[in-house]
């Protein structure tokens, strides 16, 4: 937990051009495992855990054209890991953890409309769930009914809850398999429930897809077996990035792309788990995560790197957050990306990271604390090295702290060929300046 700690001490510390344009907002309450959700320039931030890791029940509103906070409210009980979306006219928050002994999933469906909520009970159970507005109906998937870790217990449902916002009825309907942990995305016509748990470490590569406008099921395959990943619609393709295998520090880098008609892979710059996914216009945003130890998805290190799809340019880019985390949200509006709250190390966030992408990055060097270009790189590196740590030695560990080069700093500019570096994130110590870390990213 220590190495955890230290490397978000180093991000808050030395922030590069390359993700000077995430700022931090305060928010008003600190939470992780939380869920967001919009209306208009409105944005919710649901539930979640506080630093005790007790589930909470506050709701934290912010005006995104007005960057301000408005006065918070509650769904009607604590909980995390709740599933939440939007529809025509009203919010919906499905089930969520009330208590983490013998985990169950609650019944409870919050419902917030005109400023006032309403409540009304589920067919079943759900928890870890996702939640989609497809045509006049919000569906409800993905639901964990029982976990627990120790025994080996998960029991996930196929059930699928399916509320009709114009006769205001609940139905149900089913996926091809019971999972949890899955990743869902929509175009506002065709649903996507991919990837999931069926059983405790077994994990899946079913893919089902509903078809609003015939009211009809297809399934698919993901081109691997995985859960806890991320899952977006964005420029006429759906993605569905990252997640983790069955077994131990088996976190995936593959983005698999769905057109409509054709499946695709790409991969992320780094492996992880529990990343989210945002988008604005033609760029979408993969963002954070970390990886897990096993199928009881305990995380054993944490991420701040966010990667960057250009879908106009069809190219990736890569850049960083201010701190590192799993556990949080991000959510879309006008030409910003947020997110919010998270697990750092052992605490909770309090902080709103936002990325406006109308924003010039800066690109001016100072020579005092040092930098690197380009960042990401494929071969080789360039590092500028302040006057007084000439001479000082200099070593690069990747994200799980293992030592990778041992290198001597000899000149004003040092080039380092990382070639035959692994994919992903790694960090440039000094050993004569241990407050100075610089993140870079090889592709």
């Amino acid at each position: 937990m220590k190495k955890i700690v230290a490397l978000v001490f180093f991000t808050a510390l030395f922030i590069s051009s390359s993700y000077s344009q995430w700022i931090v907002q305060n928010m008003p309450h600190s939470r992780g495992q939380l869920q967001s959700a919009k209306m208009g320039n409105v944005l919710y931030f649901i539930g979640g855990c506080d630093n005790s890791f007790n589930p909470v029940s506050t709701v934290d509103v912010y005006n995104s054209s007005t960057n301000s906070w408005l006065t918070s409210t509650n769904i009607s009980s604590p909980r995390c890991f709740s599933a939440s979306v939007c529809g025509d006219s009203a919010l919906y928050v499905a089930g969520g953890v009330s208590t983490w002994s013998n985990v169950y999933g609650s019944k409870v469906l919050d419902i917030y409309k005109n400023g006032v909520w309403t409540s009304i009970t589920l067919p079943d159970s759900t928890c870890f769930g996702q939640a989609l507005h497809v045509g006049n109906k919000i569906m409800i998937a993905g639901h964990l009914k029982r976990f627990n870790s120790s025994l080996s217990i998960l029991v996930p449902s196929d059930l699928v809850f399916v509320y009709d916002e114009i006769t205001q009825t609940l139905s149900v309907d089913t996926l091809s398999q019971a999972r949890t942990f899955i990743a869902a995305a929509t175009d506002g016509t065709i649903a996507i429930f991919a990837g999931g748990s069926h059983e405790f470490n077994k994990v899946s590569d079913v893919v089902d897809i509903y078809n609003s406008s015939t009211d009809t099921w297809s399934t698919a395959t993901l081109s691997q077996a995985r859960c806890n990943l991320a899952a977006i619609f964005a420029g006429g393709k759906f993605f569905f990035a990252g997640g983790a295998g069955q077994g131990t520090n088996l976190s995936y880098n593959t983005v698999d792309i769905f057109d409509g008609t054709t499946w695709t892979t790409a991969e992320l710059c780094e492996a992880r788990v529990g990343l989210t996914a945002s988008s604005v216009g033609d760029k979408v945003f993969f963002i954070g995560g970390g990886n897990v130890n096993s199928q009881a998805l305990l995380y054993t290190s944490q991420s701040s790197v966010v990667d960057i799809f250009d879908i106009s340019q069809n190219s990736w880019s890569s850049n960083f957050m201010n701190y590192s985390k799993v556990t949080h949200t991000s959510i879309s509006a006008g030409n910003k990306v947020f997110v919010a709250g998270g697990i750092s190390g052992s605490s909770t966030l309090n902080c709103l990271e936002v990325y406006d992408t109308t924003v010039g990055v800066d690109d001016s060097i100072d020579q005092d604390k040092g930098s690197l270009f380009p960042n990401p790189s494929t071969d080789q590196i360039y590092l500028k090295i302040p006057s007084d740590l000439l001479g000082s030695e200099f070593y690069i560990t990747n994200i799980f702290g293992l030592k990778i080069l041992n290198a001597k700093a000899e000149n004003n500019l040092e080039t380092i060929n990382i070639s035959s570096f692994s994919k992903g994130l790694y960090f440039i110590h000094f050993t004569n300046n241990s407050e100075l870390s610089v993140k870079f990213v090889k592709q």
